[in-house]
Formats: C-alpha cells, structure tokens, sequence
C-alpha cells in the first residue's frame, strides 16, 4: 500500500479507538522507512488494548529494526505471552534474545518451540558450533529453500575448520534459489551484519567468496 493513498494517514483521520487503523499504519509507515511514526502509532494501538497482540508483535518488530533491542525484547515478550504458539514472533524474539546477548535463553526458547535455525545461531553465539551444526543440518533438510539456514551451517562448519563442508553450504547459501529467497524477503544484508554484529564471520571476505577458501573468524565468544 502506499501512504499518500492510504485514507487514515493523518492523526485526525483516525479513529481514536481504533487499534487496527494505527496497525495498518505503522505497517505502511514500517514500509517507507519512519521507524519513529510507526512506533508512535503502535504505542497508541498498545495504549487502546494491551492484550491485543499485534500491538506488541509490531512493535517489538519495529524496535528490532531501530536498533533498541531491549525495547525490542520486551515487547516481544508480551507478544509470546499472549501468542505462545505463533512461530513467527518466537522467531523474532530468539532473534531479539540473542541480539541483547541472552543467549541462553534464545536456546531454551529455540528448543521448547522446535526451532533449528534459531536453536543453531542461539548455540553459534554462544560459541558452541559443535553442537550448531546437528539442528542446521536438520533445518537445511526440513526446509531445503530456507537461505538463512545454509549460512549459518556454513559459518558452524567453518568455526570447526571443515572448509570443505562449510563451502558445500556456502555454495547453496550463494545459489540463485538462496540469493534469491534471500534478496525477496530482504534479509541478504541483514542476515550479514547479523553475523557480523555476534562476531560469527569477519567483515572482509577474500575474492568473491563469503565462508570459502581463506575466511578468517572472529574469536568464539
């Protein structure tokens, strides 16, 4: 949707008790970039019914984004309170967890809720990539089309000095079908300067290779 369409843009458009209408435009806001607007708009909708999820899953989502993790994690938090089952805000709140250094509890999250890739980087993070790599390997079989998997495999395997297997998923990681899930869902640069924010790969790589011949790692943390 576009903003300058969109019939509620201005505050006093809206209707006041209306929790989706500041929703959607958070949503659009989140689109065009005013991370500020939007997590205006979602401490309003928060403020009209705090038992209502999307609420909390938008902002958290949207403080992930500005930076403020424990803002971020918080309000994730209550958004698995309320939605324990849904998959996509524990993924978002294992993410959150393990930016804000909690990775333990990105662990246990991760394990109680069944998922691999973020039980594999909470593992990464904490520097145990002998145990990453089992629940990688099972997610890169479940979900052979999932990209994020396949790098952070790669960065496991290349944290035990298997080059040749880290280069294996590396190069699945760099196919079209991985570049292109990664660039569809914008998560290409992402996923790297996640990587490189827990100090799981370097910033500079050799020639045109990522996690291949000649990767030099950060220490474990």
């Amino acid at each position: 949707r576009d903003l300058h369409s969109f019939p509620t843009r201005r505050s006093s458009d809206l209707d006041p008790t209306n929790l989706s209408a500041y929703v959607n435009r958070a949503e659009i806001f989140l689109q065009h970039g005013d991370i500020e607007k939007a997590l205006k708009d979602l401490k309003k909708a928060i403020e009209l019914d705090p038992k209502r999820v999307e609420g909390h899953r938008e902002a958290g989502a949207s403080a992930l984004l500005s930076g403020d993790v424990a803002q971020a994690t918080l309000q994730l938090g209550q958004a698995h309170e309320l939605a324990p089952k849904d998959a996509d805000i524990t993924r978002d709140l294992v993410d959150a967890l393990i930016q804000a250094k909690k990775c333990p509890d990105a662990q246990k999250l991760a394990e109680e809720a069944k998922q691999r890739v973020g039980l594999g980087l909470a593992l990464l993070c904490q520097g145990k990539a002998k145990e990453a790599v089992a629940p990688l390997e099972q997610a890169t079989t479940d979900a052979p089309e999932d990209a994020q998997a396949w790098l952070y495999l790669a960065q496991a395997r290349a944290k035990l000095g298997l080059a040749d297997t880290a280069k294996e998923a590396e190069d699945v990681w760099r196919s079209p079908l991985g570049r292109l899930t990664l660039k569809d869902l914008d998560l290409e640069e992402e996923a790297m300067d996640f990587a490189r924010r827990n100090k799981l790969v370097m910033v500079s790589f050799p020639g045109d290779s990522r996690l291949g011949e000649g990767l030099k790692l950060d220490p474990a943390t």
